[in-house]
């Protein structure tokens, strides 16, 4: 085994599901994800999907500070595809989102990903909720998932 393959390799640019290269052909018009998030999560604010739209209309750079408690790489786009090309080797890779709030930063959106492969992948939404100042995981919200 390489010493890349016991590896979690976050992407070091933000994704939202518009950006991630989903097993599915064409893109889910935003007004329909929406309304799969308002169904799936009824204590989701509408300023905070508003919020997450708006802050993912352009991507941000993930820092070096990010910490991971199990070996992993920071990698761009194109580190991540040469890894798909030698056949994976990868434990994992995964993405996220810029995160929406609302309007007295209690609720948040973002996205994440996490692929295993080029055919066992999921993407989804997470609503968290500011509690006592601690923030609590409200819901998870499945957009996509394929496996191998």
């Amino acid at each position: 085994m390489g010493k890349d393959h016991e590896k979690l390799i976050f992407l070091n640019r933000t994704q939202s599901a518009a950006d991630d290269s989903s097993p599915f052909d064409g893109q889910v018009p935003w007004r329909d994800t929406a309304e799969l998030l308002r169904q799936d999560a009824p204590v989701l604010q509408q300023t905070t999907i508003d919020s997450f739209l708006k802050a993912n209309t352009e991507q941000a750079f993930i820092g070096r500070s990010l910490r991971s408690p199990i070996d992993s790489k920071l990698v761009d786009s194109e580190e991540r595809d040469s890894y798909y090309q030698r056949g994976w080797g990868v434990s994992i890779v995964m993405t996220w989102s810029r995160v929406g709030f609302n309007a007295d930063g209690t609720q948040a959106l973002f996205y994440e990903s996490y692929h295993f492969g080029r055919l066992n992948s999921t993407g989804r939404y997470i609503v968290m909720e500011k509690e006592n100042s601690n923030w609590m995981l409200r819901k998870e919200i499945a957009l996509w998932s394929s496996t191998e």
